[in-house]
């Protein structure tokens, strides 16, 4: 973790790396994910696998294992399917 700010109750998987991030409280973010520039908001849960760039992950939401998103939001309480491919995307 290089420059992030990390709310409480957060969990991360080995080999996860995170730059420059806002990570809310109650966070999961499972194993061998990259995050760069993002913010992800309290409880939302980030599966295995994932690379997410300049993204909002929002309060509750959840991204499922394998997806890559760049440039998007991912609204409260959405779940974006495993293996996703999102860019400059609201969903």
């Amino acid at each position: 973790m290089k420059n992030c700010t990390i709310g409480g109750e957060f969990r991360s998987g080995k080999k996860s790396i995170l730059r420059n991030c806002v990570i809310g409280s109650g966070v999961k973010i499972g194993a061998k994910c990259t995050l760069n520039n993002c913010v992800v908001m309290d409880n939302a849960v980030i599966g295995d696998a994932c690379t997410i760039q300049n993204s909002i992950v929002c309060a509750a939401a959840q991204v499922k294992k394998g997806c890559n998103l760049k440039n998007c939001q991912v609204t409260h309480h959405v779940v974006v399917e495993e293996g996703s491919t999102l860019k400059n995307e609201i969903v």
